[in-house]
């Protein structure tokens, strides 16, 4: 089993964890987006704001490693951030410059003397399953008091317990372990969920907690047969040239609307149709989420 680098995937079926998500939510929905290619013209906040607390989680990371002192790092992760966050365009009280700067300089105080030890940073790549690849890029790869362990980070406005049921089952955090043994050649089976709640008074703000976990090599074996039993069911929906629509997902009573139930009130039945036209809503935009690290 290989480890693919960015710059070696070629043209192999392959699937993240994000498409798979989508797909266990509601084929439909990985039709429209996965195949068809239509999202939604402005990127919800939620994921803005993911993309910038990521971005200057590296950042600090890649300084401390190369030497920089803590408040150094800290500057170099509030600079990767502020920029992405000005990409928001509408008002959001938890989703703005002023309280992720305020978020992470306080997460990176909470976790400045954390006795694990960064080893890598968002290590991109692919797994080699055979019939295709398993795609991730890893937020780190670090030391722990139970081993090397892979590190997932997620801001969240939600708190409450069962965050703590999220460390496992965790079909992400068990696909990075699983990434990881290949990459390095050895066990990975160890990870932490790292959460960082959001809030826009500080005073009634959560601190960032972290939720370690541990896996067997019975229960990675799981997670590849899973993986392989939903990649299978993907390709026989594409044989069938039919994606079943999952109703229970349009409008959920907890959480948001799907983005797509618009197209999917016009097209009842869009497979197979060369009319569908796209309302202004949504814009044409493969779901390539590796391409910039392939080119860079």
């Amino acid at each position: 089993m290989n480890f693919l680098k960015l710059n070696q995937i070629k043209n192999k079926p392959w699937i993240d964890y994000s498409s798979l998500s989508t797909y266990m939510t509601c084929p439909r929905k990985y039709w429209w987006r996965s195949i068809q290619h239509i999202t939604t013209a402005t990127d919800h906040p939620a994921l803005t704001n993911g993309k910038a607390y990521h971005a200057a989680i590296a950042d600090y990371h890649r300084a401390r490693l190369a030497g920089a002192s803590f408040n150094d790092a800290v500057e170099k992760g509030i600079a990767a951030a502020i920029p992405i966050m000005q990409e928001i365009k509408v008002e959001d009280n938890k989703r703005n410059a002023t309280v992720a700067e305020s978020c992470l300089r306080n997460y990176f105080v909470r976790w400045n003397d954390d006795v694990s030890t960064i080893l890598h940073v968002e290590v991109g790549g692919a797994v080699d399953l055979g019939d295709f690849l398993y795609v991730g890029l890893i937020d780190a790869i670090k030391d722990t008091p139970y081993g090397i362990g892979i590190n997932e980070t997620k801001t969240t406005t939600i708190v409450g317990d069962r965050w703590q049921l999220r460390g496992k089952p965790n079909i992400q955090i068990e696909g990075y372990m699983f990434m990881a043994s290949v990459l390095l050649g050895k066990d990975v089976l160890s990870g932490t969920l790292d959460v960082i709640p959001i809030h826009e008074d500080p005073k009634k703000r959560k601190d960032p907690f972290r939720i370690p976990t541990t896996r067997t090599h019975e229960e990675l074996a799981g997670w590849h047969r899973n993986v392989a039993h939903w990649f299978a069911k993907i390709e026989q929906d594409k044989h069938d040239n039919f994606f079943s629509m999952d109703t229970n997902q349009c409008v959920p009573l907890i959480g948001s609307d799907c983005p797509y139930h618009i197209v999917c009130k016009l097209y009842e039945n869009p497979h197979g149709r060369s009319d569908i036209q796209v309302p202004g809503e949504y814009v044409i935009r493969p779901w390539l989420p590796l391409d910039s690290l392939i080119s860079a």
